[in-house]
């Protein structure tokens, strides 16, 4: 894991392995070019993933929003939806949810507990993954290269 702090002058660099580094500003990102070529800097491609994915749906106009679920006896979220899309209409207004999975064996629990407690909300769902397009029970899989086409 990599941390960075920056104080005035200075910045505070941990990396994964233990090491600290305490440099200039100007020397902060030679040294996280350099962590990264040495794979000393660990990375959630799932949030890159998202991010990525968020962008791409952006692009289409669309208004993003998500949910969680906290459970404090677990002390933890139950649910968690990367985006909840809407169908924009006025006089039967429906929401989307899309869950983004970055690996390619996953598993939607959030999803169909989402789907159990919105149930006659929901228009419906869409999981985008780095596999091709299925579509199941009422469920969209598609590629990140389809997104322009999920309407």
């Amino acid at each position: 894991m990599l941390t960075v702090w920056n104080c005035a002058e200075k910045s505070i660099i941990n990396f994964s392995h233990g090491r600290q580094i305490c440099t200039d500003k100007k020397r902060d990102i030679l040294d996280l070019y350099r962590a990264i070529i040495n794979g000393k800097l660990s990375l959630n491609e799932g949030m890159l993933y998202e991010n990525a994915i968020a962008q791409m749906l952006t692009a289409l106009g669309k208004k993003l929003f998500f949910y969680t679920q906290y459970n404090a006896q677990k002390h933890r979220n139950d649910i968690e939806i990367d985006f909840l899309l809407s169908n924009e209409s006025k006089t039967n207004f429906k929401i989307i949810p899309v869950e983004v999975k970055s690996a390619k064996n996953y598993t939607a629990l959030s999803l169909t507990a989402f789907k159990a407690k919105f149930g006659k909300k929901i228009e419906r769902e869409i999981i985008i993954h780095p596999k091709n397009l299925v579509r199941e029970d009422g469920l969209l899989r598609i590629p990140p290269y389809m997104i322009w086409c999920m309407e």
